[in-house]
């Protein structure tokens, strides 16, 4: 007997992970401790890794073990029932809250209230307890996983499970998270818990492996995580409703960004209503398959978004400031510190963030915990920034609150998603990469530059709206960015009053270069200087106007590029030009294709947008362009469009209206090609442009004594005259209402 007892005394201790029951955070460290964190998958791959090698050798510790031979088998499978009972009771209170369908949650906040998030974890169950640990030791968990601290709240952002080998221990933890706090530990639907999706992954494997082969046990505890995955967000959304105008301000925490239109916003029925009832007293749901329009306006402020470790990563520390997302700030934060991300991706840190919610969006602040894998250093306060504005803040808290006159707003309305997305996305990036920099080095006076962007999604209808929203909302009148000429028509009329300024406009056309148009001042020089230049180079090869051709899309944009060339040609004596316009809705692609072929085009004036260009283009043999050379304006200068004409081999000669991105010496290109590497960017002309209009207009903003109003900064920048400015020089031209820059000619090897 006494030799029975201590078998089984030893072989407790040789249980495999899956075996233990997670009871105190002591536990979970020891295990934590017994197993190695680095495994070497079986197929020498981190993408799709097998450990069935190490899995079974968990598994090995158990069913070939003494327990064995006192026909003991059952307690080997201890662990997997352990956690597919936890799993089960879990699920059940979910459901029965009403958390069975595809949905989304409001968390009712107050401030003081603290967010603690975690980004992707993908499987990484060290890194998770190292976490908690540091929680523990702040007293913020206590040693039973309680949440200690009042108003606190643990939320995972997704895809709790990946390419690791502890997915089950990993989720098994955050039930038992779960388990302890109800309604205080969310977590939310990534694409690994989608779908069945994960059946596709380790974890499926690692139960099968650790069962043992017994496949009902593997169908029982599949379904059981199946139907929890069923039951997570998809998002969760923090309301602050405006107090100025009728508008709930939203922050949104999900896996994916604004393209998940399942989720939007504007189609969440009483979510968002003051007086809703039902649900948890500060958390409510919202079925998605409702389907109703919201109840008031909404606005997505502030986007707390995964990025895929394959795809969209990039390096960081774990908290990254991304673009903005149809007018939100966006923020990623990744966790994943799993020997896949260490391998493929250089990622060596544990990491978590703090938001602490206030009574007003804009004094939330966000905190990034870290420590380096690397070394044993402990968890510490890596950053700080106020979540909308993303200004860095002291890590005492020494300077959170500013005086609001400290800060300079600048608007932004501009075509994120729809046919000029790729002009407007990239001069984003510009945009934020001029502002952060300008942000961390500084400005007179100690303020600091927030940017608001807004996606008009060239509809005049919504810029119109976007320039209420600015007035209204954020108390700007002046208004940066639009591109094309049309978004700008339903506020024209407020440009000429005075009451709104447009300043470096992506928009050439003459008319709107009108001495009665005080409130537009451009950046860019104009289509006829841009056509000019072009025309210049194609006439260089002595062809007359028949052999000259307008390809040009039927909107105000493209038939301002033609009628400036028409202008042109007519002026330089040239007539009978091929005239060929196309609709991007109406694919009329097999009228342009036979309209070239029986022409005798040499030199092609593409008039346009990149995106329909492309689509017209992509629908072109490229066998055509054997005897043409296509022309483009600025418009088209980007380097995706520039590198698809090359892939096509279509000789093309394009104007530029700002220095090469890659090869200017000039101060600001140098400053502004160390901000894009600094967030491993690449170049291009569109970005370079916004960087140099934002720092253009945040240097006449600090310049400008007293109120900035619309008057007021059209007057300063009316009055520079051979300003010099990091390398370039600023003359106003009234005739053009711009900056008097100049344009230059980038010729491709085949043109």
């Amino acid at each position: 007997m006494t030799i029975y007892y201590r078998a089984l005394y030893m072989c407790m201790f040789m249980l495999p992970i899956a075996a233990a029951r997670f009871s105190s955070m002591q536990d979970v460290i020891t295990i934590a401790l017994q197993y190695p964190e680095k495994l070497r998958p079986d197929n020498g791959g981190y993408l799709n890794p097998d450990f069935s090698s190490a899995y079974q050798e968990r598994s090995r510790r158990c069913h070939n073990n003494i327990l064995s031979w006192f026909g003991y088998d059952d307690l080997c499978n201890e662990g997997l029932t352990a956690f597919h009972m936890l799993c089960e009771k879990v699920t059940q209170h979910r459901e029965a809250a009403g958390d069975g369908r595809r949905q989304v949650m409001r968390l009712q906040h107050e401030p003081g209230d603290v967010l603690v998030l975690w980004g992707d974890l993908q499987g990484a169950f060290h890194s998770f307890v190292r976490a908690l640990t540091d929680l523990r030791l702040r007293g913020i968990i206590d040693d039973q996983f309680v949440i200690q601290q009042p108003g606190y709240y643990f939320v995972i952002n997704g895809n709790v499970c990946g390419y690791a080998g502890y997915n089950l221990e990993l989720l098994q933890l955050v039930l038992v998270l779960m388990d302890r706090n109800p309604n205080r530990v969310l977590c939310m639907r990534g694409v690994f818990e989608d779908r069945h999706f994960w059946e596709d992954q380790g974890l499926l494997q690692q139960i099968t492996s650790m069962s043992g082969g017994k496949s009902v046990m593997v169908q029982q505890i599949s379904k059981s995580v199946s139907r929890f995955f069923d039951t997570l967000p998809d998002a969760l959304y923090i309301d602050y409703p405006s107090t100025t105008i009728q508008l709930h301000r939203l922050i949104r925490i999900s896996p994916s960004g604004r393209e998940h239109h399942e989720i939007d916003a504007q189609w969440m029925g009483d979510l968002f209503a003051a007086t809703r009832k039902g649900g948890h007293e500060k958390l409510q749901r919202y079925i998605l398959s409702n389907h109703a329009k919201t109840v008031g306006n909404v606005a997505v402020r502030v986007l707390i978004k995964s990025v895929d470790g394959l795809i969209d990563y990039m390096q960081t520390n774990g908290l990254e400031l991304l673009e903005p997302e149809s007018g939100a700030t966006t923020w990623s934060v990744f966790s994943a510190a799993t020997d896949f991300h260490r391998e493929i991706n250089r990622f060596f840190y544990d990491a978590f963030v703090e938001i602490e919610l206030k009574s007003q969006l804009h004094e939330v602040v966000i905190t990034l915990y870290n420590r380096d894998i690397r070394t044993n250093e402990p968890f510490h306060k890596a950053s700080r920034y106020t979540l909308v504005s993303a200004r860095e803040l002291a890590l005492d808290g020494s300077n959170d609150v500013r005086p609001k006159e400290q800060e300079i707003v600048i608007g932004a309305s501009l075509d994120l998603s729809k046919e000029a997305r790729i002009i407007g996305k990239s001069l984003c990036e510009g945009v934020s990469r001029c502002v952060s920099h300008t942000n961390k080095v500084g400005i007179s006076g100690d303020r600091w530059v927030r940017m608001v962007i807004l996606d008009d999604e060239s509809s005049p209808r919504q810029a119109t709206y976007n320039v209420f929203m600015l007035q209204h909302e954020y108390a700007i009148s002046i208004i940066c960015f639009p591109i094309g000429a049309s978004v700008i028509e339903g506020y024209i009329e407020s440009i000429r009053s005075g009451t709104v300024a447009v300043i470096f406009p992506i928009i050439g056309i003459p008319r709107l270069r009108s001495p009665d148009l005080q409130g537009l001042l451009y950046y860019r020089p104009s289509f006829e200087e841009e056509l000019n230049a072009l025309i210049g180079q194609a006439l260089q090869y002595r062809i007359s106007g028949d052999a000259i051709g307008f390809l040009y899309e039927d909107d105000e944009t493209g038939r301002g590029i033609l009628e400036v060339g028409r202008r042109n040609l007519e002026s330089r004596g040239l007539h009978g030009w091929i005239e060929i316009p196309f609709t991007p809705s109406k694919n009329n692609y097999a009228q342009i294709r036979e309209r070239l072929r029986d022409s005798h085009i040499t030199a092609l004036f593409l008039c346009g947008f990149p995106q329909p260009m492309r689509a017209l283009l992509h629908n072109v043999d490229a066998t055509m362009f054997s005897r043409i050379t296509a022309y483009g304006l600025s418009l088209l200068g980007g380097s995706a469009f520039k590198e698809y004409m090359h892939r096509r081999g279509i000789p093309f000669v394009v104007s530029q209206v700002v220095p090469h991105p890659g090869l200017s010496e000039l101060d600001i290109v140098r400053e502004y090609r160390k901000a894009m590497d600094d967030r491993g960017l690449p170049y291009d002309t569109f970005s370079l442009e916004g960087y140099i209009a934002t720092a253009i207009l945040i240097d006449a903003l600090a310049h400008i004594e007293g109120a900035v109003t619309p008057h007021a900064l059209i007057a300063y920048l009316t009055g520079l005259q051979q300003y010099r400015f990091k390398g370039l020089e600023l003359t106003f031209r009234p005739s053009q209402r711009d900056l008097g820059q100049s344009v230059r000619l980038d010729v491709s090897e085949d043109a």
